[in-house]
C-alpha cells in the first residue's frame, strides 16, 4: 500500500525496492504505491495508515503532502464510516497519538 512498506529482503540481505520505498524514506516522504485513489479504495484504513506512517516517518511533519494524495483521502474519507466503530475509533487514536503536533496541520490541509 506505500512505498516504504512494500520493501523487502531476500534470504541473501539483497533489498528488493520496486517502488522507490528506500529513496521515499530517506526523503521521509510517505507514499502510496501507484494511484492513492485505488490504495485508499481498496482499503479505507490506508487513510490512517498513511497519516501514521506520516507522524512517524516525516522530519518535519508541516511539510504539504502531494495534492493528489490529498484529494483522494478527501474523495473517500467516507469509507471510513463503514469500519467498524471500536476499530476504526482505536485506530484513529493511535494515528493521532503517533502524529501528535502535527494533526492541526493536516486537519488544515484537508479543509473538513
Amino acid at each position: 500500500d506505500l512505498t516504504v512498506n512494500a520493501m523487502f529482503l531476500g534470504i541473501d540481505g539483497e533489498l528488493f525496492d520496486y517502488y522507490n520505498g528506500l529513496a521515499h524514506l530517506r526523503a521521509r516522504n510517505v507514499t502510496f504505491v501507484g494511484s492513492a485513489s485505488t490504495r485508499i479504495q481498496e482499503d479505507y484504513l490506508r487513510i490512517l495508515r498513511f497519516f501514521r506512517f506520516h507522524g512517524r516517518i516525516a522530519m518535519n511533519p508541516y511539510v504539504p503532502h502531494d495534492q493528489a494524495t490529498l484529494d483522494a483521502i478527501t474523495n473517500y474519507g467516507e469509507g471510513l464510516r463503514q469500519i467498524s466503530g471500536t476499530y476504526s475509533s482505536t485506530r484513529s487514536l493511535h494515528c493521532l497519538v503517533v502524529i501528535d503536533g502535527c494533526i492541526g496541520c493536516v486537519w488544515n490541509e484537508l479543509q473538513f
